[in-house]
């Protein structure tokens, strides 16, 4: 497959085109730029695409202008496209594109003075007319395919008069079965004012060839037609514009290789490696699983890498940040162990004894053993006492501990309680006089009162005879 193509950009308004700058920016350089002793330049006042075309124009002097490529491309099957633009329709028919096999023509496209589009095959034979008229001071875009046979040749026009870039032609013309003039392969385009004339002018842009296909509308920057592929490369090549080119794939390797903009290669897998291999920018590659090993092995950022089971031991090991690692149960001892952290053990039972042992925070005690006497706790500990020995004096508690005590035996005199102590007495004996108790104070002898009884009221006291008034000295009962 191969193309040429020509977009005029490279050039500067009213600068004579040559082959010699006429490729760079503006793509495949022309082969020849025949003057005739008229004018052949670039123009910045119309284009069909981008800001430059081509002018190619008569004066008084009658001349044939064109531009050709007479190399890079051959073959029985050639395809052509030309963007045209034209103020007026010529005064008589004018040749505008042509395919030829060295000095022999094979096909032509010509216009004619109503604007109609003519084909022609061999060296000048008409097979066709459009119904529909150029438009003028206006693009449109001409398309030709050639076979060249003397017994089986063809020729076709795609014409596209309304929308230049459209992709359905607005009329096609064509010819088979046509004796072309040659057996010959084609190798040369020529577009211009191929027919003599005098002052007259038209504008060409975006001129291609090639031998594959139909070369289709062009984009706003370039050609969008198909390229041939470029030959492998480990440099990437700098597209211009906006032309787009399909390259070769590149052959493997083992190392990336950078690409410039919106250039993409695959890159085959690397090989396999135990250590992780720094990737540059957004590339990817897969690691081989790491050998077992007894410790933990720091990982670089956001690399993840399993590890093997480690050794059971009887030691708590010291894990780094988000590491966790089972241990195993503690061995059974008769001492509380401490733990650091988070970490816990069961503890066995502690043997009986027949002293309480004191017992660090929040460990659990066993039953203590009897005892009559009660054994202060420490701080929050709590342990449950017997019950204590019946006896005959109370017994003060310290604090706020409580002992439950049996009864008293019966007495005939009232025993004196401790302070907010209670305890039930028995019913005094009957007395045929009243017997005072003892109160917080005493009598002003210490050891008796005076007590002065008023008029008898009950029977007993008139019985006695005691009057209302009178008063005695009695003997306190203790």
């Amino acid at each position: 497959m191969a193309k040429l193509s020509n977009t005029f950009e490279g050039g500067s308004t009213g600068v004579g085109i040559t082959t010699g700058n006429s490729g760079g920016t503006s793509g495949d350089a022309w082969s020849l730029v025949n003057l005739d002793s008229n004018t052949v330049e670039y123009d910045t006042a119309r284009a069909a695409h981008g800001t430059v075309s081509a002018r190619i124009a008569t004066g008084a002097t009658a001349g044939m202008p064109y531009l050709s490529w007479t190399s890079g491309i051959s073959g029985t099957t050639l395809y052509a496209r030309a963007y045209l633009y034209l103020t007026a329709n010529p005064g008589s028919n004018l040749n505008a594109v042509r395919l030829m096999s060295g000095s022999t023509i094979v096909a032509t496209v010509r216009i004619n003075s109503t604007g109609k589009v003519g084909l022609l095959y061999a060296s000048g034979s008409l097979t066709a007319t459009s119904t529909a008229s150029v438009p003028l001071n206006a693009w449109f875009r001409l398309e030709l395919k050639a076979v060249a046979s003397t017994t089986a040749g063809s020729v076709e026009c795609r014409c596209y008069l309304g929308s230049p870039d459209a992709t359905s032609a607005t009329e096609t013309l064509q010819g088979t079965g046509l004796n072309t003039g040659t057996n010959t392969a084609m190798d040369r385009v020529r577009v211009g004012l191929l027919t003599s004339t005098t002052s007259y002018s038209i504008n060409v842009d975006d001129v291609a060839w090639g031998d594959t296909d139909w070369i289709g509308p062009a984009t706003a920057g370039g050609s969008s037609t198909p390229l041939t592929l470029a030959s492998s490369t480990w440099t990437a090549q700098a597209l211009q514009r906006m032309k787009v080119r399909a390259l070769g794939t590149a052959t493997g390797t083992s190392a990336a290789q950078a690409l410039a903009r919106a250039k993409r290669q695959m890159l085959n897998p690397s090989a396999s490696s135990e250590a992780a291999q720094a990737l540059a920018g957004r590339k990817s590659q897969a690691l081989g699983v790491a050998g077992a090993a007894g410790e933990a092995r720091t990982l670089g950022s956001a690399k993840a890498w399993p590890l093997a089971p480690v050794s059971v031991t009887e030691q708590a090991r010291s894990l780094g940040s988000a590491k966790s690692r089972p241990l195993a149960a503690a061995q059974a001892a008769g001492s509380a162990q401490a733990f650091t952290g988070r970490k816990v053990s069961p503890l066995v039972p502690a043997g009986a004894s027949e002293t309480a042992e004191q017992l660090t925070a929040r460990g659990a005690l066993g039953p203590a053993s009897e005892s009559d006497t009660s054994r202060p706790l420490a701080g929050v500990k709590t342990q449950l006492l017997a019950l204590a020995a019946a006896v005959e004096t109370a017994v003060p508690l310290t604090g706020r501990r409580t002992l439950a005590l049996g009864p008293a035996h019966e007495a005939g005199t009232v025993l004196a309680l401790a302070a907010r102590k209670a305890k039930p007495l028995t019913l005094a004996a009957e007395t045929a006089m009243a017997q005072p108790f003892a109160s917080a104070y005493a009598g002003p002898d210490g050891d008796d009162i005076d007590v002065t009884v008023g008029a008898p009221f009950s029977r007993w006291a008139a019985a006695l005879g005691a009057p209302h008034d009178s008063g005695w000295e009695v003997d306190a009962p203790w």
